[in-house]
């Protein structure tokens, strides 16, 4: 068979996989609702009220929240190392900054489709998600996501002045393992045994040292620096012992803790 006709049967054998894997999982991500970060402003100064609410209205998500499915057809879902079909009843989180649309009414309850910022993996609802809200809720959840968002951009800057000073606390050690609320604005490496992600403002990880029941110490835990102070709490910066896999922080991660 010559060059053509190689290409041919190539190109024939990924529109067929290309078919069935919209057949097999009934997703089609040319479908899915396109996220726009541009228009969170847009949707944010739209006042809304529940006796406002139509067929395309819209609102910004204010925080995690775990939702039911009720899609009709299974919705593709990825992990790092596998790919899921996640059916009617089945459970994700929507994340901050993600958009739901309106699209059906059912007295005082919603149906509303989800787009997600980024690229969603593991239990972050991908795009195309549809779920039930109340209508009082989703009139609320703007608001919240602004007020949530004012907050956050406050406490970056904090962070931001704090490490422009350059200073350095004497070490300590970090104890015993808890979990803490990642704060940097610069995102840092978290290594995985199948992969590797970012790990940055709103992210979570635990800090320190951690044995198991039966003895097994699944992190060697480090120590913190102090970075500055700021409204009654110290910026520390943490530097793990070894090289941290899975859960526990990464070095370089930062969080606050009352003084």
């Amino acid at each position: 068979m010559n060059k053509r006709g190689i290409l041919l049967v190539v190109f024939a054998f990924v529109a067929i996989m290309g078919y069935l894997s919209v057949q097999e999982y009934g997703v089609n991500p040319t479908e899915k609702p396109a996220y726009n970060s541009e228009s969170l402003t847009e949707i944010i100064d739209r006042p809304i009220s529940p006796a406002t609410i139509s067929i395309g209205s819209q609102a910004v998500v204010p925080s995690w929240e775990w939702v039911q499915i009720i899609n009709e057809k299974p919705v593709v879902q990825y992990y790092s190392n596998e790919v899921y079909q996640m059916l009617r009843g089945d459970k994700c989180g929507i994340e901050f900054g993600g958009v739901v649309t309106v699209i059906e009414a059912r007295g005082e309850d919603l149906v509303v489709e989800y787009a997600a910022p980024g690229d969603p993996l593991g239990t972050r609802c991908p795009s195309g998600v549809r779920f039930i809200v109340n209508k009082t809720n989703f009139s609320k959840m703007s608001a919240e996501y602004a007020t949530t968002d004012n907050r956050i951009q406050e406490e970056k800057d904090v962070v931001n002045r704090l490490l422009a000073r350059h200073y350095y606390g004497e070490p300590m050690d970090a104890g015993e393992w808890e979990w803490i609320h990642v704060v940097n604005v610069t995102p840092v490496v978290q290594i995985y045994s199948n992969g590797s992600e970012l790990l940055s403002y709103g992210d979570s990880c635990g800090c320190g040292s951690l044995i198991s029941h039966d003895g097994k110490r699944i992190s060697e835990g480090g120590t913190i620096h102090p970075r500055g102070e700021a409204n009654g709490r110290v910026l520390y910066e943490y530097t793990a012992k070894d090289d941290p896999m899975g859960t526990p922080c990464p070095s370089g991660v930062l969080f606050f803790k009352k003084k």
